[in-house]
């Protein structure tokens, strides 16, 4: 049987788009699929990237409050986001029926397709960038002898810089990977 949603593209391991260009969502709880309408993107986008809001708004709150403090606030705003998207947002969405659900797609096989010229660039870049934010870090904190949680923008650079540096890190090995499983 064939599928009236033709060829469907991943963008991320919940969110996909089928060739009549439609953003479908897959929420895995339910294993539902649903369609997120034009007027309906720019929340979906604003709530997909609820986990770098919540992360920014603990560094935010590092810097005025303690540790268990900004714990407190940024765990009360990810439930408050999570409860959002399950209890509002997900129910108001059009459900797609009969979706077929691609295969587990992983970073590994997205990045499986590209050019074995290309993932080489992307990881010698993603190996490149966490040594720069390293030497950068040391050189605004001087080698850390004046580094202070009560400094907000060295506390920013810091965390911000170690949260790149690690998802740069990570591309680099999922490029690797990707090449040696192309080798074969």
């Amino acid at each position: 049987m064939k599928s009236k949603y033709g060829e469907i593209t991943v963008i991320n391991n919940t969110t996909f788009k089928d060739k009549y260009n439609r953003l479908i969502l897959l929420d895995k709880a339910t294993k539902k699929a649903y369609f997120i309408e034009d007027i309906e993107q720019k929340m979906y986008r604003f709530l997909d990237s609820r986990v770098l809001i919540v992360i920014l708004v603990f560094v935010l709150a590092m810097s005025v409050w303690d540790l268990p403090v900004s714990l407190i606030v940024s765990a009360l705003l990810f439930l408050a986001f999570e409860i959002y998207f399950r209890k509002f947002f997900i129910p108001n969405l059009r459900e797609a029926k009969d979706f077929p659900v691609p295969e587990k797609v992983t970073r590994i096989n997205q990045l499986g397709k590209k050019d074995s010229k290309i993932l080489l660039l992307m990881a010698i870049l993603s190996l490149l960038l966490p040594v720069l934010l390293v030497y950068y870090v040391l050189e605004q904190t001087a080698n850390f002898a004046n580094f202070s949680f009560e400094n907000i923008n060295m506390t920013s650079l810091v965390l911000g810089s170690t949260v790149i540096g690690l998802f740069s890190l990570y591309i680099a090995v999922c490029c690797f990977i990707a090449l040696l499983n192309k080798k074969k």
